[in-house]
């Protein structure tokens, strides 16, 4: 095991070559925010979200020092923020 990742649950080569053949390649591939289990999820509305993907700090209750998986109002997987002073500070982004 490598972290949350075990052998048991990985595929073979075989195993993705026949997703791929089938088109369900997606399936066999572990959504980024799932590695980010232990931050807490924060649903972000429009506003917000466009603002956090044009670098601004936005306001929010959080807790100093924490981070946390902001999505959308789309609930699409946006950035990994921390919390600083009262504001959430762009860590990682994940927007296309």
């Amino acid at each position: 095991a490598s972290g949350m990742f075990k052998i048991e649950s990985s595929y073979s080569e075989e195993d993705i070559i026949k997703a791929k053949e089938n088109g369900t390649l997606e399936k066999l591939i572990t959504p980024i925010d799932e590695l980010f289990p232990n931050y807490p999820k924060i649903r972000l509305n429009e506003k917000q979200a466009q603002l956090v993907k044009n670098g601004v700090r936005i306001k929010f209750d959080t807790v100093l020092g924490k981070k946390y998986r902001l999505y959308d109002n789309f609930e699409n997987f946006i950035a990994i923020s921390e919390s600083k002073d009262g504001v959430l500070v762009l860590k990682k982004s994940f927007w296309d």
